[in-house]
C-alpha cells in the first residue's frame, strides 16, 4: 500500500508529497516524477492609505493577496477585516510589521468603537504604525493607480487657512516640495503621491498643536476667531487671518437654567436612577449665561457667539462670576450626565447641551418647592416649558356651581381655575384616587398631613399642586361620588341625590366660590325632617283594606312626594307593593295633583306584569283611568 504525507500550507491548501520509498522506486526504474506540484506564492497583507470618507483625517484599509515576490501590488486582492482575530490568533501570513502596526492602530480606536472595514490613523500611535508599514514595503497610497510608498526626508511646512464654499475655515499644510496629503499625526507627516515619499512635516509650532489644527473639522467664523485668540500668544503665525474686528459685549452675566423632559431610549448607569431602563422619561437642565442679548452655554468655554440677528460678537466673560453660579448648581444637587450613561433620542442635539441631572427623579419635588425659589432670588432665570413633568400649576380659585335637576337630583359642577382656565374637578380627583390608594382608606386618609402637596394630573399631562387639606374634606364626604365614568357622562359634573344634600351642605364657603348652595342647605334641612313622617289615611276610592305595613308604605311615598324626593319601595315579593302604589296614585288624584293639567303618571312594567296591573287597577282603584301602551302599535 502506498503512503503519502499531507503538508498544510499557510493558506490552508494541502500539498501532496511522495514518501521516500516511492521516490527511491522511481530512481531505480528511471520513471520521471510527473506529479511534482507547482509552488504557490504565499498570501500577504497590503495596506492602503487614503482620506477618510468623512473628509476629516485619513484612514487605512487592508487588502489580502498573493505576493509574486516582486514587491508589486497584486491585481487580485480582497478586503481583509479580521483585526481582532489576528491579534488573538495571528495567521501565518502576518509578519511582525503587520502585527506591530495592527496593535498600534487598534489601541488608538475610540473606546466602544467597532472596527469596521477601515482603521483610523491618528496621534502618536498612528505615526508609529506608519513607520512600521513603511518598513514592510507594503504601504500604498489609495489613488488611481495605487502608488507604493517609501520613507522620505523631512520637509519644512507652514500652516495656512482656506475658506470653503460655506465660509468655513480649514487648516492646510504648505510644504516644499509640494505634498498631496498632510496627515494629522504626532508628529505630522506628509504623503507625496508623485514621488511616493512619506516623511515628517516640520512646523514652527509644537507638533501637538499642528496635528490638532490639521485634524480639526471646518471652523465657523466664531470658532476660527476663538482659535486665533488661543494662538495669539503661543503661535500667532498659525492663527487664521480674519477680516476686521467684531463687536464686543462687556456686561455682567445673568444665569439661566432651562428645564426639560425627554424620552431617553435607554438609561444605562445614571446616579441613583434605576439601572438599564428603556424608553424612560428623564428630567434634566441646561445652564446658560446671558450676556446682553446673547445666550451662551455654560459648558462652552469660547469667547465668541452670535447675536439673535446673526451678528458675531466677542464676549468678555466673567469667569469667576460664572464659576460661582455653577457652584450654586452643584450645591443644589446638579451633576453633569457622564458620557455613555444615557442614550439620547436619534437626531436630537440634547447630548451637545451639557445637560445636568439631580440625584434621582424624587429630588425634583424638593427642587421645585425649595431650591427653585432660592435660585430665582439669587438672580437665576428658570425656564420651565409646559411639558416639563415637575412643573406644578397653582390653583387660582375653587368653584362649585349647584343647580336643581329633575326627580330629586342636584347637578354639582365642581371646578378649579388654573392659569385663567376652568377645569372640571371630578375627573382629576377620580384619577388621583385610582393612582394613590391612601385616599380610598379611612385610616390612611386620616394620616395624610394637611400640608402635604398633592399633584393632580390633567389629561395633557400637566401637574396641578394643591395642599392635602383642600382635598381631604371632599374625600371624606363625597369620595363615592367621584366616579370617572359618571363624571364623564355628565361633562365632568356630579349628579347627587337630594338625599345626599347634608354632605354637600358641608362645603366650606370660605374656601369655595359657590352658587346654589342655599338650595342644598334647604334640602339638607328637609332631610333632617324625614324622621317626622306623618300617617296618611287611605284614599276614599281604594277598594281594598291596607294592612299596617302597607299604610306605612303609603305614608313613605307621600313623605317623599312632599319633599320632592325620589325613592324606592323595597318590600319583599308578595307583600302588596302594587296595592301601595295604586293607593299612592289615588291619593294624588283625589288631592288634585294627578290628572288634568298636572298630567298623568307613567308606570313602566315588564310585559309579563301589564295584565296584572290592569286587572288590579280595575279591581282596587276603579277611579283611575288606565291606558295600556304595549306592543308594536303603542
Amino acid at each position: 500500500m502506498t503512503e503519502e504525507v499531507l503538508d498544510q500550507e499557510e493558506d490552508g491548501v494541502p500539498a501532496v508529497q511522495a514518501n521516500p520509498w516511492t521516490a527511491a522506486l522511481r530512481l531505480l526504474t528511471g520513471t520521471p516524477n510527473q506529479t511534482q506540484p507547482l509552488a504557490r506564492q504565499p498570501h500577504r497583507l497590503y495596506w492602503m492609505l487614503g482620506p477618510a470618507e468623512s473628509g476629516n483625517g485619513y484612514r487605512l484599509t487592508v487588502n489580502k493577496g498573493r505576493s509574486d515576490g516582486s514587491g508589486r501590488l497584486p491585481q487580485q486582492r480582497e478586503v481583509w477585516v479580521q483585526f481582532d482575530q489576528a491579534l488573538s490568533r495571528p495567521m501565518k501570513y502576518l509578519d511582525e510589521d503587520d502585527l506591530a502596526a495592527l496593535r498600534l492602530l487598534m489601541a488608538s480606536r475610540v473606546p466602544g468603537e467597532r472596527a469596521r472595514q477601515v482603521l483610523p490613523l491618528s496621534g502618536r500611535q498612528g505615526y508609529e504604525a506608519l513607520q512600521r508599514l513603511l518598513e514592510s514595503s507594503r504601504l500604498h497610497a489609495d489613488v488611481t493607480p495605487p502608488v507604493a510608498l517609501r520613507s522620505g526626508a523631512d520637509r519644512a511646512a507652514r500652516l495656512i487657512w482656506r475658506q470653503d464654499a460655506a465660509g468655513r475655515f480649514r487648516a492646510h499644510a504648505e510644504a516644499t516640495p509640494p505634498i498631496a496629503w498632510a496627515l494629522p499625526l504626532e508628529p505630522p507627516a506628509y504623503v507625496d503621491a508623485e514621488s511616493g515619499e512619506v516623511g515628517r512635516l516640520i512646523f514652527e509650532l509644537p507638533d501637538g498643536v499642528a496635528s490638532q489644527l490639521l485634524g480639526a473639522a471646518p471652523l465657523t467664523e466664531a470658532e476660527a476667531r476663538q482659535t486665533a485668540l488661543s494662538l495669539a500668544d503661543t503661535a500667532p503665525g498659525a492663527a487664521p487671518r480674519l477680516q476686521g474686528p467684531v463687536a464686543e459685549i462687556d456686561a455682567e452675566p445673568h444665569p439661566v437654567l432651562d428645564l426639560t423632559t425627554f424620552i431617553a431610549p435607554a438609561l444605562l448607569e445614571l446616579r441613583n436612577y434605576p439601572l438599564h431602563q428603556w424608553r424612560t422619561a428623564l428630567d434634566a437642565a441646561a445652564a446658560y449665561f446671558r450676556y446682553d442679548d446673547v445666550l451662551i452655554p455654560a459648558h462652552n468655554a469660547g469667547d465668541f457667539a452670535y447675536r439673535p440677528n446673526g451678528e458675531l460678537v466677542r464676549i468678555h466673560r466673567r469667569r469667576e462670576a460664572e464659576a460661582a453660579c455653577l457652584l450654586a448648581l452643584h450645591s443644589a444637587g446638579f451633576e453633569s450626565i457622564p458620557v455613555g450613561a444615557v442614550q439620547y433620542p436619534q437626531g436630537s442635539d440634547l447630548e451637545s447641551q451639557g445637560l445636568l441631572v439631580l440625584e434621582d427623579e424624587s429630588a425634583w419635588a424638593g427642587f421645585m418647592a425649595d431650591t427653585r425659589p432660592r435660585l430665582e432670588a439669587a438672580g437665576w432665570q428658570i425656564i420651565i416649558p409646559g411639558d416639563f413633568r415637575h412643573h406644578a400649576l397653582e390653583v387660582e380659585s375653587w368653584e362649585a356651581d349647584i343647580s336643581e335637576a329633575e326627580s330629586g337630583w342636584f347637578d354639582v359642577d365642581m371646578g378649579i381655575v388654573v392659569e385663567g382656565r376652568r377645569l372640571a374637578l371630578p375627573p382629576l380627583l377620580a384619577e388621583l384616587f385610582q393612582r394613590d390608594a391612601r385616599w380610598l382608606d379611612g385610616f390612611s386618609l386620616a394620616n395624610i398631613a394637611p400640608g402635604e402637596r398633592i399633584d393632580l394630573h390633567t389629561p395633557e399631562g400637566r401637574r396641578i399642586r394643591v395642599p392635602a387639606e383642600r382635598l381631604k374634606p371632599l374625600a371624606r364626604t363625597l369620595i363615592d361620588l367621584f366616579d370617572g365614568a359618571m363624571g364623564a357622562a355628565y361633562g365632568g359634573r356630579l349628579r347627587v341625590s337630594k338625599l345626599d344634600a347634608p354632605r354637600l351642605a358641608r362645603l366650606d364657603r370660605s374656601h369655595w366660590n359657590t352658587s346654589g348652595l342655599d338650595a342644598v342647605q334647604l334640602a339638607a334641612r328637609q332631610m333632617e325632617s324625614l324622621v317626622d313622617m306623618q300617617p296618611v289615611p287611605p284614599p276614599a276610592g281604594l277598594a281594598l283594606t291596607l294592612r299596617p305595613y302597607q299604610l306605612d308604605g303609603l305614608a313613605w311615598l307621600q313623605h317623599l312626594r312632599s319633599h320632592k324626593l325620589a325613592g324606592i319601595l323595597a318590600d319583599d315579593m308578595g307583600l302588596g307593593k302594587t296595592a301601595q302604589a295604586l293607593a299612592h296614585l289615588l291619593v294624588e288624584k283625589e288631592s288634585g295633583r294627578l290628572g288634568g293639567k298636572n298630567g298623568p303618571a307613567l308606570i313602566i312594567l315588564p310585559t309579563s306584569l301589564v295584565f296584572n296591573w290592569k286587572t288590579e287597577s280595575a279591581r282596587f282603584a276603579p277611579g283611575l283611568s288606565v291606558l295600556s301602551l304595549q306592543g308594536k302599535e303603542r
